[in-house]
């Protein structure tokens, strides 16, 4: 029989935890179980795991912890190998209180998806691939800059993207977005091998001049069959002006392709400006954010413009959620309390956001979110899927649904959502990516 360790009387308590090697056995729990995590996150990520997974096993390693302590309390000490009554009674309680602990999450978690489940599917079912789309198809090419200068890209961007968004208003009209458009850039592809891959019959180009306060817009619409041009104008205006010439702009295009266009000004009713210097900013801004450089450097550069922005025009909601991304950005980039303090103008600025434009998607957006992390599943669901539905398709008012939707198993309606996204970005290669991602978690791996 082995002997009782002998006492130590005038031991301290951490003195105490370290003779008996319970700070030792925290560490290597503690790193075993760090491993553990990352190696189940990594698995679930590559086979589409359920969520649960990691959280059902971050759950049982907390469970463990204070069990692997007490162990080493009784048996961290050399010689102590004996089980006593009172180490018995703890371990027993401590499962007791993990088992029950599961068992409550495990019961949640089943009425989060039976509920989340029972929410009405709406969606409509997917296109047939082999049926034709007759509808007159279109994609806005940027708008090349003329100045003399050459520093106003971003305002020939920012023209095209906002034409294309008020042509993506009509319904009888198949556009092809952003992303696959502004592939392009720069390159000296032809317009019919541009129109091939992007599978339209028509492109609309054209160019920016801008001297002093007038701006000079020439545009252009091109079949892609054989590069002929099928309609084009020139359009001198004050730069005071060039809202109203982007409407102009969509109004003519739509004509010339003989479909009606409800022009949808980016005004305030939709979060946007009048005016022209904050919406300048806007611009440049959303130059910077395509860019594809995320460092701080360029987060910093993000957050000035929209700064910037809001302090010419307050009412400025799209503005305002721009300065709110480039803070959360800029937020994981730097440390401690600095990343506190960014983190806490995001919670103003969406605050300010919410009471400027209680209505407007991106509220929504973060509204659905919320009632999300509450566990109010079905309830969010169902309000991402009417931000989805309440304007033109796109990956912005898309990808909160289908996070969702994916998150509690409805995987046949997120590849129906996502090959719509596809259809509309042929060329983004982060939609191909998540589409062949949920062929795979749908068992379609012929399609992946």
């Amino acid at each position: 029989m082995n002997e009782p360790p002998p006492v130590h009387a005038t031991e301290g308590g951490w003195d105490a935890l370290r003779r008996r090697k319970v700070v030792q056995w925290g560490i290597l729990y503690f790193a075993g179980a760090w491993s553990l995590l990352q190696g189940v996150e990594f698995l679930s990520d590559t086979y589409a795991w359920p969520r649960q997974l990691q959280q059902l096993t971050t759950l049982a390693l907390l469970i463990g912890l204070p069990i692997v302590l007490v162990l080493a309390w009784y048996h961290g000490d050399r010689g102590q190998q004996r089980v006593t009554t009172a180490e018995f009674a703890i371990i027993t309680l401590l499962l007791l209180i993990g088992g029950g602990a599961l068992a409550f999450y495990q019961r949640n978690s089943e009425g989060h998806a039976e509920a989340a489940s029972a929410a009405p599917d709406t969606s409509e079912p997917p296109a047939s691939r082999g049926t034709p789309d007759a509808r007159p198809s279109l994609a806005v090419l940027p708008f090349v800059d003329l100045s003399q200068a050459k520093d106003q890209e971003y305002l020939g961007d920012g023209l095209a993207e906002e034409i294309l968004n008020q042509l993506a208003q009509v319904p009888a009209l198949r556009l092809v977005g952003r992303t696959s458009s502004f592939s392009f850039k720069g390159k000296d592809d032809d317009l019919h091998t541009i129109g091939s891959k992007l599978g339209v019959a028509h492109l609309l180009e054209g160019s920016v001049r801008k001297s002093g306060d007038r701006i000079r817009i020439t545009a252009q619409l091109v079949a892609t069959s054989d590069s002929s041009q099928l309609w084009s104008k020139n359009y001198d205006r004050n730069l005071t002006d060039v809202f109203a010439v982007q409407d102009e702009i969509a109004r003519d295009v739509a004509q010339a392709l003989s479909v009606k266009l409800d022009a949808v000004k980016l005004n305030t009713a939709q979060g946007g400006t009048t005016n022209v210097d904050a919406y300048d900013r806007y611009l440049r801004w959303r130059q910077l954010l395509f860019s594809e450089y995320y460092d701080e450097e360029h987060d910093r550069q993000r957050v000035r413009l929209a700064r910037e922005a809001v302090a010419l025009d307050p009412a400025f909601v799209l503005g305002w959620d721009a300065l709110a991304t480039s803070l959360d950005a800029l937020a994981n980039e730097v440390d401690g309390e600095q990343a506190e303090r960014l983190r806490e103008e995001v919670a103003q600025v969406r605050a300010r956001i919410a009471g400027l434009a209680p209505d407007h998607w991106i509220v929504q957006r973060e509204r659905a979110f919320a009632l999300w992390r509450d566990g109010k599943w079905a309830e969010a669901i169902a309000l991402t899927r009417e931000i989805m539905d309440g304007g033109p398709m796109s990956y912005e008012r898309a990808y909160p649904y289908t996070e969702l939707i994916f998150s509690v198993g409805h995987l046949d309606e997120t590849v129906a959502v996502v090959e719509q996204l596809k259809a509309i970005e042929p060329l983004a290669m982060f939609i191909s990516r998540d589409l062949q991602f949920d062929y795979t978690a749908a068992r379609r791996i012929d399609d992946a």
